[in-house]
Protein backbone atom coordinates (compact mmCIF):
# COMPACT_ATOMS: atom_id res chain seq x y z
CA UNK A 1 0.00 0.00 0.00
CA UNK A 2 1.42 3.37 -1.06
CA UNK A 3 0.47 6.71 0.45
CA UNK A 4 1.28 8.70 -2.68
CA UNK A 5 0.40 8.26 -6.33
CA UNK A 6 4.02 8.94 -7.33
CA UNK A 7 5.24 5.96 -5.28
CA UNK A 8 2.40 3.86 -6.64
CA UNK A 9 3.35 4.67 -10.25
CA UNK A 10 7.06 4.09 -9.55
CA UNK A 11 6.57 0.70 -7.91
CA UNK A 12 4.02 -0.42 -10.49
CA UNK A 13 6.15 0.64 -13.47
CA UNK A 14 9.71 -0.13 -12.45
CA UNK A 15 9.47 -2.89 -9.88
CA UNK A 16 6.34 -4.50 -11.29
CA UNK A 17 5.24 -5.69 -7.87
CA UNK A 18 1.85 -7.44 -7.72
CA UNK A 19 -1.13 -6.09 -5.80
CA UNK A 20 0.11 -2.54 -5.31
CA UNK A 21 -2.60 -0.16 -4.13
CA UNK A 22 -2.76 3.57 -3.52
CA UNK A 23 -4.26 4.70 -0.20
CA UNK A 24 -4.98 8.45 0.08
CA UNK A 25 -3.43 9.61 3.35
CA UNK A 26 -5.70 11.62 5.63
CA UNK A 27 -5.61 13.76 8.76
CA UNK A 28 -8.25 14.30 11.43
CA UNK A 29 -10.14 17.24 9.94
CA UNK A 30 -12.32 17.51 13.05
CA UNK A 31 -9.29 18.19 15.23
CA UNK A 32 -7.12 20.13 12.78
CA UNK A 33 -9.19 23.28 12.49
CA UNK A 34 -8.32 26.95 12.69
CA UNK A 35 -8.50 28.33 16.23
CA UNK A 36 -8.60 32.10 16.56
CA UNK A 37 -7.41 32.62 20.15
CA UNK A 38 -4.37 34.85 20.13
CA UNK A 39 -1.36 33.18 21.78
CA UNK A 40 1.40 35.10 20.01
CA UNK A 41 2.52 38.72 20.25
CA UNK A 42 3.88 39.11 16.71
CA UNK A 43 2.87 37.71 13.30
CA UNK A 44 5.05 34.88 12.06
CA UNK A 45 5.54 32.31 9.32
CA UNK A 46 5.76 28.66 10.35
CA UNK A 47 7.91 25.78 9.09
CA UNK A 48 7.77 22.32 10.64
CA UNK A 49 9.20 18.84 10.16
CA UNK A 50 11.71 16.25 11.33
CA UNK A 51 12.50 14.00 8.39
CA UNK A 52 15.87 14.28 6.65
CA UNK A 53 14.30 15.56 3.42
CA UNK A 54 13.60 18.95 5.04
CA UNK A 55 15.84 21.59 3.46
CA UNK A 56 16.30 23.89 6.43
CA UNK A 57 19.59 25.26 5.12
CA UNK A 58 17.87 26.54 1.99
CA UNK A 59 15.01 28.11 3.94
CA UNK A 60 17.32 29.92 6.36
CA UNK A 61 19.56 31.10 3.53
CA UNK A 62 16.48 32.40 1.71
CA UNK A 63 15.12 34.34 4.70
CA UNK A 64 15.63 38.09 4.31
CA UNK A 65 15.81 40.69 7.08
CA UNK A 66 12.63 42.32 5.76
CA UNK A 67 10.59 39.11 6.10
CA UNK A 68 8.28 38.37 9.02
CA UNK A 69 9.58 36.31 11.92
CA UNK A 70 10.05 32.65 11.02
CA UNK A 71 9.49 29.84 13.52
CA UNK A 72 11.02 26.47 12.60
CA UNK A 73 9.80 23.52 14.66
CA UNK A 74 12.07 20.51 14.26
CA UNK A 75 14.21 17.97 16.11
CA UNK A 76 16.91 18.15 13.45
CA UNK A 77 20.14 20.10 14.09
CA UNK A 78 19.74 23.49 12.44
CA UNK A 79 22.35 26.25 12.21
CA UNK A 80 20.93 29.75 12.39
CA UNK A 81 22.32 33.20 13.12
CA UNK A 82 19.46 35.33 11.80
CA UNK A 83 17.55 37.40 14.37
CA UNK A 84 14.14 36.97 12.72
CA UNK A 85 14.33 33.16 12.81
CA UNK A 86 13.52 31.10 15.91
CA UNK A 87 14.34 27.39 16.12
CA UNK A 88 11.95 25.47 18.38
CA UNK A 89 12.70 21.89 19.32
CA UNK A 90 9.76 19.64 18.53
CA UNK A 91 9.65 15.85 18.43
CA UNK A 92 6.48 13.85 17.75
CA UNK A 93 7.74 10.81 19.69
CA UNK A 94 8.64 12.72 22.86
CA UNK A 95 5.51 14.90 22.55
CA UNK A 96 7.29 17.94 23.98
CA UNK A 97 4.90 19.94 21.81
CA UNK A 98 1.34 18.64 22.07
CA UNK A 99 -1.09 18.41 19.18
CA UNK A 100 -3.08 21.24 20.76
CA UNK A 101 0.02 23.43 20.85
CA UNK A 102 0.87 22.44 17.29
CA UNK A 103 -2.62 23.40 16.17
CA UNK A 104 -2.12 26.80 17.81
CA UNK A 105 1.10 27.29 15.87
CA UNK A 106 -0.64 26.42 12.59
CA UNK A 107 -3.71 28.52 13.36
CA UNK A 108 -1.82 31.69 14.20
CA UNK A 109 0.82 31.55 11.50
CA UNK A 110 0.42 33.78 8.46
CA UNK A 111 1.28 30.82 6.24
CA UNK A 112 3.35 27.63 6.33
CA UNK A 113 6.50 26.61 4.45
CA UNK A 114 7.67 23.02 3.91
CA UNK A 115 11.00 23.14 2.04
CA UNK A 116 12.13 19.75 0.74
CA UNK A 117 15.07 18.11 -0.95
CA UNK A 118 14.21 15.98 -3.97
CA UNK A 119 12.70 12.62 -3.01
CA UNK A 120 10.10 10.21 -4.36
CA UNK A 121 8.75 9.63 -0.86
CA UNK A 122 5.69 11.70 0.18
CA UNK A 123 7.79 13.79 2.55
CA UNK A 124 5.99 16.55 4.45
CA UNK A 125 2.60 15.02 3.76
CA UNK A 126 1.14 15.02 7.28
CA UNK A 127 2.44 18.50 8.20
CA UNK A 128 1.16 19.92 4.93
CA UNK A 129 -2.31 18.42 5.33
CA UNK A 130 -2.55 19.49 8.97
CA UNK A 131 -1.73 23.06 7.95
CA UNK A 132 -4.21 22.90 5.07
CA UNK A 133 -6.90 21.58 7.42
CA UNK A 134 -6.24 24.66 9.55
CA UNK A 135 -7.01 26.77 6.44
CA UNK A 136 -3.41 27.82 5.88
CA UNK A 137 -1.71 28.48 2.58
CA UNK A 138 1.33 26.21 2.27
CA UNK A 139 4.49 26.76 0.25
CA UNK A 140 5.67 23.28 -0.71
CA UNK A 141 8.62 22.01 -2.76
CA UNK A 142 7.55 20.43 -6.04
CA UNK A 143 9.30 17.09 -5.48
CA UNK A 144 8.73 13.79 -7.26
CA UNK A 145 6.98 12.51 -4.13
CA UNK A 146 3.98 14.83 -4.38
CA UNK A 147 1.15 12.49 -3.40
CA UNK A 148 -1.45 13.76 -5.86
CA UNK A 149 -0.46 16.21 -8.61
CA UNK A 150 -4.01 16.38 -9.99
CA UNK A 151 -5.68 17.48 -6.77
CA UNK A 152 -2.88 19.71 -5.47
CA UNK A 153 -3.06 22.79 -7.71
CA UNK A 154 -0.51 25.60 -7.78
CA UNK A 155 -1.90 28.96 -6.60
CA UNK A 156 -5.33 27.39 -5.97
CA UNK A 157 -4.89 25.24 -2.86
CA UNK A 158 -1.07 25.26 -2.50
CA UNK A 159 2.01 27.15 -3.69
CA UNK A 160 4.60 24.96 -5.39
CA UNK A 161 8.26 26.02 -5.63
CA UNK A 162 11.19 24.33 -7.32
CA UNK A 163 13.14 22.11 -4.94
CA UNK A 164 16.49 23.69 -4.04
CA UNK A 165 15.69 26.98 -5.81
CA UNK A 166 16.39 29.92 -3.48
CA UNK A 167 14.97 32.62 -5.75
CA UNK A 168 11.76 30.71 -6.43
CA UNK A 169 11.26 30.19 -2.69
CA UNK A 170 11.89 33.87 -1.94
CA UNK A 171 9.43 34.94 -4.62
CA UNK A 172 6.76 32.66 -3.15
CA UNK A 173 7.40 34.04 0.34
CA UNK A 174 7.06 37.60 -0.95
CA UNK A 175 3.92 36.70 -2.88
CA UNK A 176 2.09 35.38 0.18
CA UNK A 177 3.54 37.99 2.55
CA UNK A 178 2.20 40.82 0.41
CA UNK A 179 -1.15 39.34 -0.59
CA UNK A 180 -3.50 38.59 2.30
CA UNK A 181 -6.43 37.96 -0.04
CA UNK A 182 -4.49 35.30 -1.98
CA UNK A 183 -3.27 33.41 1.07
CA UNK A 184 -6.75 33.44 2.61
CA UNK A 185 -8.28 32.14 -0.63
CA UNK A 186 -5.63 29.40 -0.92
CA UNK A 187 -6.22 28.50 2.73
CA UNK A 188 -9.97 28.19 2.17
CA UNK A 189 -9.50 25.93 -0.86
CA UNK A 190 -6.87 23.92 1.02
CA UNK A 191 -9.39 23.21 3.78
CA UNK A 192 -11.98 22.13 1.21
CA UNK A 193 -9.44 19.75 -0.34
CA UNK A 194 -8.82 18.03 3.01
CA UNK A 195 -12.55 17.77 3.69
CA UNK A 196 -13.17 16.16 0.31
CA UNK A 197 -10.14 13.95 -0.23
CA UNK A 198 -7.48 13.78 2.53
CA UNK A 199 -9.14 13.03 5.86
CA UNK A 200 -9.19 10.00 8.15
CA UNK A 201 -12.80 9.13 7.33
CA UNK A 202 -12.01 8.74 3.65
CA UNK A 203 -8.71 7.01 4.43
CA UNK A 204 -10.49 4.46 6.66
CA UNK A 205 -13.11 3.73 4.00
CA UNK A 206 -10.44 3.25 1.31
CA UNK A 207 -8.41 0.96 3.59
CA UNK A 208 -11.46 -1.20 4.32
CA UNK A 209 -12.05 -1.55 0.57
CA UNK A 210 -8.45 -2.61 -0.01
CA UNK A 211 -8.58 -5.19 2.79
CA UNK A 212 -11.85 -6.64 1.54
CA UNK A 213 -10.49 -6.98 -1.99
CA UNK A 214 -7.32 -8.73 -0.84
Amino acid sequence: ICLSKSEFIFLSTFLKLPKIRYLPFGVDNKFWISKKENFFKKPFVLAVGNDLARDWDLLIDSWEDSFLDLKIITSLPVKNTKKNIEIIYGNWHSENISDLEMRNFFSHSEFVIIPLKETIQPSGQSSCLQAMACSKAVIFSDIKGIWDKKLLKHKKNIIFVKSGDKLDLQNAIKLLSNNLELREKIGEDARKLVDRHFNITKMTAELKTILREN
